[in-house]
């Protein structure tokens, strides 16, 4: 079963395309410009720095995600996306450079 559909525009040292798959339920994205948003009842997001990017389009019925968690300040997040998370039951945390959490 493949939840996410990822594409990238740089490939890992192995030759191999990085993949954004949640593990045990945890979706993390880091760098800088992240992006959380629904294209066509999908969350889309995309991470990563400079030419090392990653994005993905997780399925609603079949992504099995928890928590998304945001390492990074400089980015958007949709309120779209906010309510995509609530309805399929998934935390959304967002974490500065410091550790300290910027939600309430």
């Amino acid at each position: 079963m493949t939840a996410v559909r990822a594409t990238t525009r740089a490939a890992n040292p192995g030759g191999e395309a990085a993949v954004l798959t949640p593990k045990q339920g945890v979706l993390a994205l880091s760098g800088y410009g992240l992006r959380v948003a629904v294209e066509r009842g999908h969350l889309a997001v995309a991470d990563g720095i400079g030419p090392d990017r990653r994005a993905g389009m997780l399925s609603r019925a079949h992504c099995g995600l928890k928590r998304l968690v945001v390492l990074g300040h400089s980015g958007t997040v949709s309120l779209e996306a906010l309510r995509w998370l609530h309805d399929v039951g998934a935390a959304f945390v967002q974490l500065d450079a410091d550790g300290l959490s910027n939600v309430n």
